[in-house]
C-alpha cells in the first residue's frame, strides 16, 4: 500500500514521540479517531516498524563506528595518563565490563558474644 503524505507525516511524528495523538491529528488535519484507525492498520504498523528498525540499524552502526575510538582512548588514558584518578576510573570501568566487579556484599560468619546495655537516663 502506498502511504499518503498525511500518513507519512503521522508516521514520522509518532516515531519521533514528541506529540500527542491529538496534536498529530491536528497537524495532519484528520480526526484523532482516524489516526487511531491508522495505527491499527497493518500497513501503517509495518511502516512504523520499518522506521523503528531502520533507526535501530543506523544507531547500532554509529555506535560500532565509535567503539574503536572509545577503546583506543580508554587504553591511552589507562596506560599514558598522568592523572591517576582518570586512569583509576578507566581501569574500574574496564574491569567492571569484563565481569570483574567487586562483590558489594559483606558476609560475616562465626560466633559472636555481645552485651547490650540500655541507659534509661535516670542515673540509678
Amino acid at each position: 500500500m502506498q502511504l499518503t503524505k498525511k500518513r507519512k507525516t503521522a508516521l514520522r511524528l509518532l516515531f519521533e514521540g514528541n506529540c500527542t495523538v491529538d496534536e498529530i491529528a491536528e497537524i495532519v488535519k484528520v480526526s484523532p479517531r482516524t489516526l487511531y484507525n491508522w495505527q491499527n492498520d497493518e500497513d501503517f504498523k509495518a511502516a512504523l516498524k520499518e522506521l523503528e528498525d531502520d533507526f535501530d540499524r543506523k544507531t547500532r552502526s554509529r555506535i560500532r563506528a565509535l567503539v574503536r575510538g572509545a577503546l583506543e582512548r580508554q587504553e591511552r588514558i589507562l596506560t599514558q595518563s598522568r592523572n591517576d584518578n582518570a586512569a583509576a576510573v578507566v581501569a574500574k570501568d574496564v574491569l567492571d565490563r569484563a565481569g570483574f566487579m567487586p562483590d558489594n556484599n559483606v558476609n560475616i560468619a562465626g560466633d559472636m558474644d555481645f552485651n547490650v546495655r540500655v541507659d534509661y537516663g535516670d542515673n540509678d
